[in-house]
């Protein structure tokens, strides 16, 4: 039997953050085995604050369907950050405005260990809004090929993601 060792991954702290929000990814169409439907998944990328081992910020992703529906994880999420909006707005929302803007994050554990982020809010007045540090972007499946510098930029999770969707395979 073989054992495979591995580093313990570094993960941001349990708790409220100030972040940035940097890259806005569409994932593209993917079934849900859960519901047997079609979606479209978002991927929001924030910087925080803190920092890892090696000087760097810790980053965290949120992964959402594609819907502004009342009751959605995204719509939820952004009226949270940016304040309530009717549906109209909501529909027409959009989403490349949240780059670069500075949110407060509530980062919770997940019963598996992983950290998700359970709750954005607007950064309180008296906290400056982080510069990003690293890459800003956002990519667009539609776009794509126009915009593969910006797919080569992608984790290698995402852009697995992204090849595996309807519109990357067609």
């Amino acid at each position: 039997m073989f054992k495979i060792k591995s580093k313990p991954r570094e993960s941001a702290s349990v708790g409220t953050h100030n972040a940035v929000c940097t890259q806005l990814v569409d994932l593209g169409t993917h079934e849900d085995q859960k519901f047997g439907t079609k979606r479209r998944e978002l991927m929001i990328t924030f910087e925080i604050e803190e920092r890892n081992s090696h000087g760097q910020r810790f980053t965290i992703s949120s992964f959402y369907s594609h819907s502004m529906h009342p009751k959605s994880k995204l719509r939820q999420h952004i009226e949270g950050w940016k304040g309530g909006m009717s549906d109209r707005d909501a529909y027409n929302y959009d989403l490349e405005r949240l780059s670069c803007v500075g949110a407060f994050l509530n980062i919770q554990e997940t019963e598996s260990g992983r950290r998700k982020v359970s709750s954005i809010s607007p950064l309180p007045q008296s906290m400056e809004t982080l510069k990003p540090e690293g890459e800003v972007f956002c990519f667009s499946i539609d776009e794509y090929p126009e915009n593969s510098e910006i797919f080569e930029e992608l984790s290698d999770f995402a852009k697995e993601k992204i090849e595996s969707s309807e519109e990357f395979i067609k």
